[in-house]
């Protein structure tokens, strides 16, 4: 499954520019009605490289409707012109990968390998610093356990992080640590900026997060040194309490749990 996920971010990242281009060529020489393709393939890799550069626009858009309504568009403008042909297919063929990315191909499924999983003694548990050393979930108050470095939907939620920091000043960045996978994104210019503010970084080789359920192994098998991800979840730690005051867990990486979601019952449960 794992496998198939990496495999449709490969079509994403470069057969949908390829189609788009492809589309603005017969466009170019006159042909009006291969929008239809151009509005059901380019949004998939345009907003993608839009959001992990700048944007969170629709961050908490479960439908993904700001890719989907151009798709939806161009599918009626190719209908309503009564072509049966190419055109139509590869118009098709953009809305129906949009619906698979959008339906099946993010929802982050356990499979055979992953256990559920119990948060009951997270905060004993050890992880990994950028500098190699063993730290305690507990040397931190809200711990948000992060999809991956390549994921924009992770980088859109690490700029809601630091939105919701730089806006509540009460919340002290080093009691707030993220959590990758075996290793520390290092390309990213969010990680580079939260850690300025003096936000804890941190990685897991795999033992808690297997038993905490957010384990995902495989996750990124085409890209090169990335070859694991976890579950995006959120913990709030009591320092005299095992179990978190707050535990969620996210079903699929487009909807990563939100500092600026959940900024209520964070800014209640410590106490600010």
């Amino acid at each position: 499954m794992f496998f198939l996920k990496a495999l449709f971010v490969r079509l994403q990242e470069w057969i949908a520019p390829c189609v788009s281009l492809w589309a603005l060529w017969h466009l170019a020489v006159g042909q009006w009605l291969w929008l239809a393709p151009f509005l059901a393939w380019a949004p998939m890799w345009l907003i993608n490289q839009w959001r992990v550069r700048k944007a969170n626009v629709a961050f908490l858009d479960d439908r993904e409707m700001l890719s989907l309504t151009p798709a939806l568009a161009g599918v009626g403008l190719v209908l309503i012109s009564g072509e049966r042909n190419l055109l139509l297919w590869w118009t098709l063929a953009g809305l129906f990968v949009l619906l698979l990315n959008t339906v099946v191909m993010s929802k982050l499924s356990r499979g055979v390998r992953e256990q559920s999983g119990e948060s009951r003694d997270l905060s004993s548990m050890t992880f990994r610093n950028d500098r190699g050393e063993a730290v305690l979930a507990n040397d931190a108050r809200l711990l948000m356990f992060v999809h991956s470095g390549w994921n924009p939907h992770s980088v859109m939620q690490l700029r809601d992080l630091e939105a919701f920091l730089t806006a509540n000043t009460s919340v002290a960045p080093n009691c707030v640590a993220l959590i990758f996978a075996d290793q520390i994104p290092t390309h990213l210019q969010s990680i580079t900026q939260l850690k300025a503010l003096g936000v804890n970084i941190w990685c897991d080789d795999g033992d808690n997060a297997i038993k905490l359920g957010l384990w995902l192994r495989g996750a990124s098998v085409l890209r090169k040194g990335v070859r694991n991800a976890l579950r995006p979840a959120m913990a709030i730690l009591q320092p005299e309490a095992s179990a978190p005051l707050l535990w969620l867990v996210a079903s699929t990486d487009r909807l990563p749990p939100s500092a600026s979601q959940h900024q209520a019952r964070i800014l209640a449960l410590l106490d600010i």
